[in-house]
């Protein structure tokens, strides 16, 4: 390989380890958002179990003071069964009781069925804050890693933005505007590798006196299909 065409491969390798750094780091920000949504919804999840359980709670305590004052009701009347002169005022007050009895029996079943919802809701709220420690824990430590990632990245990038000044000021500006026209409209690839007279970018084969060239000589050449410059590597 020609001293020329070896410069600009040590470039396109620096590009190209820059491009997935870059890559790398641009993934960052979004996985930290999809944890913070993690934990937001584990959160939400488990603040709502709570407040499941504190409605039910509050349920069952207005039954019972409900319960309670049905009760009450139904002992002044029994009192004034002893006060009442006639039968009909009787039936009425016998009425009454049946009514508030009913009215107590039903509100009892209520207490229970919600105190085994409560207690169902309990066990549940405490699942999901278990989950949430958990889960709060495991994806703390990501983000720990995402953000040493992050500076590791960082600091990896300005050491090859360093490395690629560096060899920019070894190759000429002809070479290096080269370079870079195809570099821009080639995806960040302006190099291709000729193997076996074929382009391993775009897999078309090239003439066969550009193969001879390319690996006997320093003329540079691009490929007639990508227009990629070409390179070909001597076997060790």
């Amino acid at each position: 390989m020609n001293p020329k065409t070896r410069e600009m491969l040590k470039l396109q390798i620096l590009d190209l380890e820059q491009m997935r750094m870059q890559q790398e780091l641009e993934q960052i920000p979004i996985r930290e958002n999809e944890i913070q949504k993690q934990l937001s919804d584990l959160q939400q999840q488990a603040d709502e179990a709570d407040v499941d359980v504190r409605d039910l709670d509050k349920q069952i305590r207005s039954l019972e003071r409900e319960v309670e004052s049905a009760r009450a009701g139904r002992d002044r009347l029994k009192d004034r069964q002893m006060d009442v002169k006639t039968n009909k005022e009787y039936q009425a007050i016998l009425a009454e009781i049946d009514f508030l009895d009913k009215e107590i029996y039903g509100k009892e079943d209520l207490i229970l069925e919600r105190m085994e919802k409560s207690q169902l809701a309990a066990q549940d709220a405490a699942r999901k804050k278990r989950t949430l420690e958990e889960e709060s824990g495991r994806l703390t430590t990501e983000m720990n890693r995402l953000a040493d990632a992050r500076k590791f990245l960082e600091n990896e990038l300005a050491h090859n933005q360093a490395k690629r000044k560096q060899i920019e000021e070894e190759i000429s500006p002809e070479l290096l505007a080269l370079y870079n026209k195809r570099a821009a409209v080639c995806g960040g690839i302006p190099m291709a590798e000729v193997r076996n007279e074929i382009c391993q970018i775009c897999h078309v084969r090239i003439r066969p006196q550009v193969y001879q060239e390319l690996r006997t000589t320093d003329i540079l050449h691009q490929c007639d299909s990508c227009k990629r410059i070409l390179y070909y590597l001597d076997e060790e």
